[in-house]
């Protein structure tokens, strides 16, 4: 997995949106199955709802 940085993440939907022409609600909607599909995978949540809640770690939080 691929972790980006605030800036680099909007580079790359700044880049999509104008070049690619890809909406920006696209975007997020990918970005949500995306984490939903990984979730289901990595933790075998199979047929429960479960919430994806932003959070905004710090670099501390990150290398633990």
């Amino acid at each position: 997995m691929k972790i980006s940085h605030v800036n680099e993440m909007r580079n790359l939907d700044r880049q999509a949106i104008d070049e690619y022409g890809i909406t920006q609600e696209i975007l997020m909607e990918n970005a949500g199955q995306a984490a939903y599909f990984t979730i289901l995978k990595e933790f075998g949540i199979k047929n429960k709802n479960f919430d994806i809640i932003k959070r905004v770690l710090t670099i501390r939080e990150l290398n633990k």
